[in-house]
């Protein structure tokens, strides 16, 4: 079932939301001072906005000296400040001023948890834009669109594209203890800043929570590196079993750190369906053959179907005896692919929270990555926003814990 714990965003989020409601253009009326002022009651960010000749004066209800920590203060003024809301568009607004009659030092009324020192666009908007781009890779131009008809707001496309990079949280799933039970895959983007080359996200998926858990980017996917985060990334947490496809580079280094290893049954069958279309190619026989030697493969995939290692390991001892009926590439596939992994291939028979495929994995790499709009991106941190905004909406969707 899903967390119920507050966070930090929620927090923020509902203060957002009190705040904006003093912004709302209401008559003067005494339904309009009783409703600013119950709001100011429950508000905890510690601020009071009111209305006067459409511009909107915001103060602290309780001051101290951000210096010197000092209650003795005084009022010192306002200065201007305009400030763009969701649903309101720029408005214009006084902050109060203050001065600390200890250290003599001066400082305004904090209003960070409505806008950053010196920007103009407003949390609120940052979050709205954010939103947008995480439901479905919309474009910054579309995200402008929506943000000027729909919220009001009339900024740039780059200033869009600011905000998307300028999420720069590296999101991760609120799971204080992982299942054990993993997926790991890796996918290729191009990074202009990388001396614009292909690299590698390294990513580990908790197959029960069904989110990824970390991830990574290295520029050369060793196993060295693929160790280095595997290590780090189950640090004081299980490591019961990890899926993946047939790469070599994982195979060392999933068995140093002594998770069971579970092959893609998927991938497996890529490969050797591959073996078969080379085998036909090189030796010059009609592509009929190929349908031929396939028909044979149920007869070593039905190993895939039994309920126990010892049904396994019995049906591997009667294909042994019976591998030299098979044609020659079929018994090559069986001596050379088949025999040395089968162990591999059938891990989850002994343990069922096991995946036999990375299927979901990849289907997560779908989502957040997917290949129709996978292109160059300029910097790392610019990649990292978008997937980490994208996985933050996969784990509210669909992530378990």
């Amino acid at each position: 079932m899903k967390s119920k714990n507050i966070t930090p965003i929620d927090i923020y989020e509902s203060e957002q939301y009190k705040l904006d409601a003093y912004f709302d253009n209401l008559p003067e009326t005494k339904y309009r001072k009783d409703y600013i002022e119950d709001k100011i009651n429950k508000l905890d960010s510690n601020l009071i906005v009111s209305n006067r000749k459409d511009k909107y004066f915001i103060k602290q209800k309780r001051v101290y000296c951000p210096h010197c920590y000092s209650k003795d203060i005084n009022e010192n003024g306002y200065f201007p400040k305009d400030i763009i809301l969701v649903n309101q568009g720029l408005v214009k607004c006084k902050i109060k001023r203050y001065e600390c009659k200890t250290c003599k030092k001066g400082f305004s009324a904090d209003i960070s948890c409505i806008v950053d020192k010196n920007f103009t666009v407003s949390h609120d908007v940052k979050d709205t834009v954010q939103e947008y781009y995480s439901i479905d890779h919309t474009s910054v131009r579309k995200i402008q669109e929506f943000m000027k008809k729909i919220h009001g707001v009339s900024i740039s496309h780059q200033e869009v594209e600011d905000i998307i990079v300028d999420y720069s949280i590296h999101y991760n799933p609120d799971i204080s203890e992982y299942s054990g039970h993993y997926a790991f895959d890796a996918l290729w983007i191009k990074i202009k800043e990388l001396s614009d080359k292909w690299v590698f996200l390294l990513a580990l998926m908790d197959v029960c929570h069904d989110t990824i858990v970390a991830y990574k980017i290295v520029e050369h996917e060793t196993e060295k590196e693929v160790y280095k985060f595997l290590s780090q990334a189950t640090q004081n947490q299980p490591r019961i079993a990890i899926t993946t496809d047939l790469k070599q580079d994982y195979r060392k280094p999933i068995s140093d750190l002594k998770f069971e290893h579970q092959f893609c049954h998927f991938h497996f069958k890529q490969n050797v369906n591959k073996t078969i279309r080379e085998y036909v190619k090189e030796n010059n026989l009609p592509e009929s053959k190929i349908k031929e030697f396939k028909s044979y493969l149920p007869k070593l995939y039905a190993i895939f179907d039994l309920e126990s290692m010892t049904e396994v390991d019995e049906m591997m001892d009667n294909l042994r005896k019976r591998i030299n009926e098979f044609p020659e590439i079929i018994q090559e596939i069986f001596n050379d692919k088949f025999a040395p992994n089968y162990r591999n291939l059938t891990k989850y028979i002994e343990n069922p929270k096991i995946e036999h495929t990375s299927n979901m994995i990849e289907r997560i790499f779908g989502d957040l990555a997917p290949k129709h709009i996978k292109r160059k991106y300029k910097t790392v941190k610019g990649f990292l926003s978008r997937f980490s905004l994208k996985l933050k909406r996969w784990d509210q969707r669909n992530a378990f814990y």
